[in-house]
């Protein structure tokens, strides 16, 4: 038995080995990180802060900047960054009842970090433990009836 656990000791090890920085692979991530975050930020909205395009935007205001903002910030842009202070600036202002979107709003406000949206944080995390059913939550935070997931 021991030695059929060692093929899978050897691949976490290997797995968990952190990749050289001088790896070709790892060099084109770097990159491709770096056009991501500048395509992204060249996307946001000037006039509220937002990245909200499309039927979403109208849907589910919020999502699409929530979502952008937590790619940015995990890619390693600061919570000061300009961009990213409007786009908090944006969310602050958001208040829905779409599960997605509270739940998405509450990772970007938990990931920049800063003290003014503690609140923001613990509301809309009680909203979430309100809303969650037996199997799951529903779309709406105020739904009556069966999770949709």
């Amino acid at each position: 038995m021991r030695f059929a656990l060692l093929p899978l000791v050897v691949l976490a090890v290997l797995a968990t080995t952190p990749a050289r920085a001088e790896d070709a692979l790892v060099e084109k991530v770097r990159n491709s990180i770096e056009n991501g975050k500048t395509y992204l930020l060249g996307q946001q909205r000037r006039g509220d802060g937002s990245w909200e395009v499309g039927g979403h935007a109208l849907s589910h205001p919020g999502g699409q900047t929530s979502l952008v903002m937590l790619a940015l910030l995990t890619a390693g842009v600061p919570p000061k960054n300009k961009a990213i202070q409007d786009g908090l600036k944006y969310l602050r202002d958001i208040k829905s009842d779409q599960t997605y979107v509270v739940a998405l709003q509450t990772m970007a406000f938990a990931q920049a970090g800063e003290a003014v949206d503690r609140g923001r944080i613990q509301r809309n995390v009680e909203r979430l433990i309100e809303a969650q059913q037996d199997n799951g939550w529903g779309y709406n935070l105020n739904q009556n009836g069966p999770p949709d997931n």
